[in-house]
């Protein structure tokens, strides 16, 4: 067996994590797995698996679901497009493969959702398959074990990393090895204040050899975040709220929302506010009276909410509807409009 990988496998064995979707490798807890924390941190996303399989414990109960219901059970993990795929690939399994998970990265990448990460991880971790899995905590670990001096948000150099992973790997042990050096960038390489003195590998690692291991990876400096500025609405008549579903494509695909515009501060005066809801919601607000700002912010841009309170008529070909209270909760609202009706409270 390669060095690292004898070095790596029996640690990962006494370390690991009794993560849920290690008990037995079924498919389908794999690929919700990685669905789910391919963007959202383990300890933050293991309840949402939880609860996401007690809702949904097959592929076939996912593509039987209403969109609305799995964007529900999505409903605080961001990043919304990820229920959208999940749903879609569960349909297209459903219809293409009678209901069974591909067991290869060939079949699996033509899924909906399964980009080059989630079709290497499933098809490793639940399929044995011998492709390496990269992602951020992988990229880190290998920077660190190389001491590679590109930046590794280059195509070039990701390259060069899968190359790496895919020299690495022990065959008949794609996973189990691809978890150990994930779980190793996740417990021991990690981004801040690595634990190099725990690490098994450590004698194999040029950055600790020369002592800059938080020197790695290179990465390019991040640009300011920009602030964009919206205006919202409260509307409220008979016991419902006006809200706003957003489109299925895009950002934020199918969630509710608030009536919401973008507006300049500096502009835009009360009238033209007023004018834009018209002109872009099909709604005419009177007599907005400011009740909170609300701030949230995504991963390329930050928004300010100015939040106001207003009697509304809604013109015909509007697309905004009346939602009874009870019922608002039911719903998969953004994050914002939480944040909105939080405040309200």
């Amino acid at each position: 067996m390669k060095p690292i990988a004898k070095a790596l496998l029996p640690w990962f064995g006494q370390y690991q994590r009794p993560l849920p979707w290690r008990k037995a490798y079924d498919p389908y807890s794999v690929w919700v797995s990685e669905a789910i924390l391919q963007q959202t941190r383990m300890e933050q996303g293991v309840p949402y698996y939880d609860r996401f399989m007690r809702r949904f414990p097959s592929v076939a109960s996912l593509a039987a679901a209403k969109l609305d219901d799995v964007l529900k059970a999505w409903e605080g993990l961001g990043y919304y497009h990820r229920a959208k795929n999940i749903h879609a690939a569960a349909q297209a399994i459903v219809k293409q493969h009678g209901g069974k998970i591909p067991s290869t990265k060939q079949t699996l990448i033509q899924l909906p959702g399964f980009g080059e990460y989630i079709a290497s991880a499933v098809a490793s971790i639940a399929f044995q398959e011998d492709v390496p899995v990269v992602d951020g905590n992988v990229i880190r670990v290998i920077s660190r074990l190389n001491a590679l001096e590109e930046d590794v948000m280059l195509p070039q150099t990701r390259k060069k990393i899968d190359s790496i992973a895919t020299e690495m790997l022990p065959l008949g042990k794609a996973r189990e090895f691809n978890q150990a050096l994930m779980e190793l960038g996740a417990l021991v390489c990690t981004p801040k204040s690595p634990q190099c003195t725990s690490c098994p590998i450590q004698s194999h690692c040029r950055a600790f050899a020369s002592g800059k291991q938080e020197h790695f990876p290179v990465k390019p400096k991040k640009a300011k975040t920009p602030t964009r500025n919206y205006a919202a609405l409260f509307v409220e008549h008979d016991g419902a709220i006006l809200l706003r579903q957003r489109p299925h494509s895009g950002l934020l695909p199918g969630l509710w929302e608030l009536p919401m515009v973008e507006y300049s501060p500096l502009k835009d005066g009360a009238l033209d506010l007023e004018q834009k809801f018209l002109d872009e919601l099909g709604v005419f607000p009177k007599k907005l009276r400011h009740i909170s700002s609300v701030r949230h912010a995504f991963t390329h841009f930050k928004q300010r909410i100015e939040l106001h309170e207003a009697k509304a008529s809604i013109s015909s070909d509007s697309e905004l509807k009346w939602v009874g209270r009870k019922n608002v909760k039911k719903l998969a609202l953004t994050k914002s409009a939480q944040k909105m009706l939080e405040s309200i409270k």
